[in-house]
């Protein structure tokens, strides 16, 4: 709510000083594991200071050994690994958990949104999870209308519209299960059957 216009100006100017955090770094040795596995994260020295700056995962968890931190899954999946601190946030880290035996391409697969803004004709049809950044704000059409989009978390550029299950979150990294469609425009949307949060207050805004 605003508060005055002097209060305004103020809040402003002193916003437009603030410096962007550096985003943390990090990096894991590879990207496909087997099950049961753990896998060393490894972070920019003195930039993570707990486990809990790591994003929740289903069916997987990070824990901290002598100051190490390892990620580990209980179920066959594509997980991401993120983390948030001090206002500085990772890029998404995608891990291949394999189950010993099994085929890894019968596993849904989880791809950034950017993947399926790059190549859509491979995805439409196709049930896929995305890895996406939420923004707080919908996207407004030709016409004026609103709509709810995803944007991709590994670089800046591009949108993909949504459309099914409303999604009630926003402001943050989220998977979203769904199917990609042709829309009667030419262009394409994101079926939501249904999503989770990744990681809380990380997402990118609409350019």
């Amino acid at each position: 709510m605003k508060k005055g216009m002097l209060i305004g100006l103020a809040v402003l100017m002193t916003g437009g000083c603030a410096l962007r955090p550096e985003p943390l770094e990090l990096s894991v040795e590879k990207r496909e594991i087997m099950l049961g596995e753990e896998l060393e994260i490894h972070v920019d020295e003195g930039k993570i200071s707990s486990v809990d700056a790591f994003g929740m995962m289903e069916d997987s968890q990070i824990i901290e050994k002598d100051g190490k931190y390892f990620f580990e899954a209980f179920v066959p999946g594509t997980y991401s690994i993120l983390a948030s601190q001090d206002g500085a946030t990772s890029e998404a880290i995608l891990i291949d958990v394999c189950e010993k035996g099994k085929d890894p391409t019968e596993r849904p697969k989880t791809v950034d949104v950017a993947w399926v803004l790059d190549d859509p004709e491979s995805f439409v049809d196709r049930q896929v999870t995305l890895l996406a950044s939420l923004p707080q704000m919908a996207a407004m059409d030709e016409n004026g209308d609103f709509y709810p989009v995803a944007l991709p978390v590994e670089r800046e550029g591009g949108m993909l519209r949504l459309n099914g299950r409303p999604v009630e979150i926003g402001s943050c990294l989220a998977q979203l299960d769904g199917v990609l469609k042709h829309r009667e425009e030419g262009d394409y949307e994101f079926w939501v059957e249904d999503y989770h949060m990744v990681l809380d207050g990380a997402a990118r805004n609409i350019e």
